[in-house]
């Protein structure tokens, strides 16, 4: 997969990687942080022949995959948050529109601060995305790479995908 040197810390972080979806990505108590932080620190050591093998690739996509989620989830849930706080104020210490206008521009100003966040991820992302499919044909995406659906595999086309209740506030 990689050779010897790498073999302890790659077991370690498949168990990790596992142990990142128990609980909520946005959670205090959540590894992902811990994961990736593990990934980089393998990074270092891998050799170039080392980033480009399959094995190792699926575990560094599936760990970047992880840390765009939970980033995505932190930035996106605390204005979600911020927009509710406004509209429980209507009425109170708001008027309704002022409380309305305000929530909208928590909800869509969060959606820019995180794809500002998640870039640099989201293109080591497509990088090793292009590697996958470069080297074992693996189709992470219907547009790019012709997979069959987002529902068999085909993730990297639902990294957008709405992770809070923000496009039925907006609506």
């Amino acid at each position: 997969f990689g050779g010897s040197h790498l073999a302890l810390e790659y077991s370690q972080l498949l168990f990790d990687l596992e142990a990142d979806w128990h609980g909520r990505a946005s959670s205090p108590a959540s590894t992902i942080d811990a994961t990736t932080g593990a990934l980089r620190r393998l990074e270092e050591k891998m050799t170039t022949r080392d980033l480009f093998t399959w094995r190792l690739m699926q575990a560094r996509y599936r760990a970047n995959y992880d840390a765009i989620v939970r980033q995505r989830a932190l930035t996106l849930e605390a204005a979600e948050t911020r927009a509710m706080s406004l509209l429980a104020a209507a009425g109170t210490t708001l008027s309704a529109t002022v409380a309305m206008d305000a929530a909208e521009e928590a909800l869509r100003t969060a959606e820019c601060q995180a794809a500002a966040q998640i870039a640099p991820l989201v293109l080591q992302l497509r990088v090793i995305a292009e590697g996958l499919y470069q080297t074992i044909r693996m189709k992470l995406s219907v547009p790019l790479y012709a997979a069959e659906f987002t529902e068999r595999g085909a993730n990297l086309d639902t990294l957008n995908v709405s992770i809070t209740s923000a496009p039925f506030l907006l609506n």
